[in-house]
């Protein structure tokens, strides 16, 4: 039964009082029961948005909005077994389309910041990750690792010296004797190798989607297999347009490749080169979050760099690459690429935790309050913690062998590590699904 059906049954009861849909055992979001099949009728904006009716009509908004959304699951996941189905590199896929309080909570956040929704479409409009398509990478290992050293080049496009390739492969096989000069050295030397590792783990899904957005674009007509070639790519590549999984899919609005400072994100400058020529070759107008791989982050001065490479830094060390989709029936899609760390799935708690989110229950109290009670300074200090995090995971997927997991400064209460967010994101889990099992969403009387 739908999320609409569902307040419709209990519609005369909360009629003439405020009410709130309980969407989960521990989440609740405001609705106006009495119009909620009506479109939204008037602008919302931060001053509008303080008033109980008028968010009430927001929830209806994001009500609707997650209803339409549930029945593009199986399409999207048919879609992407389609397109990456055959590719060995993907581990796995989860397809999830975004509920009703995530979505209510989006509305709320860009009103916040400043914008306006007037009509329903243009609610639809914040929502770019209304269906999300999440494709796990394979690890690679200790072996790939070894000969990547060899391989690759520096920035300044010079092999690494016999010497230097020693060096890092001690460091890449985590020896012990490694001096703390030694490990300086190692970890400048191995930056590009950990790029050319990071290529041929995405190689493959990279090209699968170029070759969907190129495809689009043909079928679009805003290029021509020729504008293509003059944008430097070759027959090689271009064939594979009439394989069967080649799907169409639109590449719109923009690509988010983040990292830390000194993260190894999931798409190399190269690969960010051909995104731009395909940019170029079809006048798409998509915007591209990233910083090269060759800026040191850690000793270049931040603020100098540009509002794109800004926008690609995450304080945290989140690390992903993202993109937004039109799917051929429309819908638009985030297509998110990520390793098999899980560490992202539980580390954004601190970001919701800090943003104050309504999206974390009742057992994320004691973390929620620890985060708030941190100052400024203290929180830097923690996500360069959390960085560290990041780091060790991306290590282990690129086939690097590592050490112990970073520990958690002395000065920050334990709740915070990394460990206990795992075991407070686990217990979450647990909990949910077994309230889910008897739990029915409801409405429920404000008084």
């Amino acid at each position: 039964m739908s999320y609409v059906s569902l307040i419709t049954k209990g519609l005369k009861l909360a009629a003439k009082n405020k009410a709130v849909f309980r969407i989960k055992p521990e989440i609740t979001m405001p609705v106006k029961a009495a119009n909620l099949r009506k479109p939204l009728a008037q602008k919302v904006d931060a001053e509008a948005l303080k008033n109980f009716d008028v968010q009430g009509e927001l929830g209806n908004v994001a009500i609707r909005q997650a209803d339409h959304l549930k029945s593009k699951r199986k399409y999207s996941q048919k879609l992407a077994n389609q397109i990456f189905g055959d590719i060995s590199e993907v581990k796995t896929s989860s397809i999830r389309t975004k509920d009703a309080n995530s979505i209510y909570s989006k509305y709320e956040k860009n009103i916040k910041d400043g914008k306006t929704i007037s009509t329903e479409a243009e609610a639809q409009e914040f929502i770019t990750d209304a269906v999300g398509m999440r494709f796990q990478l394979k690890d690679l290992t200790i072996d790939d690792a070894m000969q990547a050293v060899k391989k690759a080049r520096k920035f300044n496009q010079e092999k690494l010296t016999t010497s230097e390739q020693r060096l890092v492969r001690r460091l890449f096989r985590n020896d012990p004797t490694l001096t703390a000069s030694e490990i300086e050295k190692a970890e400048e030397l191995a930056k590009p190798v950990k790029m050319y590792l990071a290529e041929q783990q995405s190689n493959p899904v990279f090209n699968r989607m170029l070759l969907c957005n190129i495809k689009s674009a043909l079928e679009r007509k805003v290029t021509t297999i020729e504008k293509l070639k003059q944008c430097g790519f070759d027959d090689e590549f271009l064939k594979h347009l009439n394989d069967p999984e080649i799907i169409p899919l639109r590449l719109t609005r923009k690509i988010s490749n983040y990292k830390g400072l000194d993260g190894i994100p999931y798409y190399s400058d190269n690969r960010i080169m051909k995104l731009e020529n395909y940019i170029l070759a079809t006048g798409d107008n998509v915007q591209i979050q990233h910083c090269s791989d060759a800026i040191n982050l850690n000793k270049y001065n931040i603020k100098e760099l540009s509002k794109r490479e800004k926008s690609a830094i995450k304080d945290s060390g989140y690390i992903t690459t993202q993109m937004n989709v039109i799917l051929p029936d429309g819908t638009l899609a985030e297509v998110q690429f990520r390793g098999s760390n899980l560490f992202a799935e539980y580390e954004h708690i601190a970001h919701d935790s800090r943003q104050l989110k309504n999206t974390l229950g009742k057992t994320f109290d004691e973390y929620k309050q620890a985060i708030k009670s941190l100052n400024e300074d203290e929180y830097n200090e923690y996500n360069a913690y959390l960085r560290k995090c990041y780091n060790y995971y991306r290590n282990s997927e690129l086939g690097i062998m590592v050490g112990q997991k970073p520990k958690l400064p002395a000065k920050f209460p334990k709740i915070l590590s990394q460990e206990s967010m795992e075991s407070l994101y686990k217990l979450n889990e647990s909990n949910t699904q077994i309230a889910m099992q008897t739990f029915k969403p409801h409405l429920e009387l404000v008084a």
